[in-house]
């Protein structure tokens, strides 16, 4: 039985791990399956690449519950299950180590906006690849609790939620 070991890795990283996969000998297949496969749909596929002695533990399980589906390169000399950090598009299993489609999809430059949120501040950042494109930073009066009681109480509550509401319309506005 194979015992897991756990990497996270960063682009430049899996882009080597990539190339050593691709020029490594001995047959191997490779599975991508993209988010939101069944568990008896992803059993049946991986069924066609492992023997049932050979499945690790909790396999089907992780791809299942990936967001972003998964990428399983199985071989005589590398093992590797990879949760990508981006979406897998399309659904293959192939002979040998096929790295391409995973190389293709780290190699994409996404745009993606941050957005954190405190009650009373927020920051908004917009990325292209590893580049910050735009950003912008601010605050927002909003009361804190009030615990002492009383019939007041509920109305510093109803006052703070409705800062809140505006707080949030202005964070809205800005992204």
């Amino acid at each position: 039985m194979l015992a897991p070991t756990y990497y996270q890795l960063n682009r430049l990283k899996m882009l080597r791990r990539l190339d050593e996969l691709e020029t490594a000998s001995g047959s191997a297949r490779s599975v991508y399956i993209p988010p939101g496969s069944a568990m008896p749909e992803i059993e049946k596929i991986l069924e066609t690449v492992l023997e049932p002695e050979q499945m690790p533990l909790n396999l089907t399980k992780m791809v299942t519950n990936s967001t972003t589906g998964a990428v399983l390169f199985w071989g005589e000399q590398h093992k590797y299950l990879i949760l990508p950090p981006f979406p897998i598009t399309e659904r293959r299993v192939s002979w040998g180590y096929d790295v391409d489609p995973l190389r293709s999809l780290l190699q994409r430059e996404f745009t993606i906006a941050l957005i954190l949120v405190r009650l009373g501040a927020y920051a908004i950042g917009v990325f292209r690849g590893e580049k910050l494109v735009s950003s912008k930073v601010g605050t927002g009066h909003v009361h804190s609790r009030h615990k002492k009681g009383g019939s007041s109480q509920q109305r510093f509550e109803r006052h703070r939620e409705k800062q809140m509401e505006v707080f949030f319309q202005r964070i809205c506005t800005h992204v």
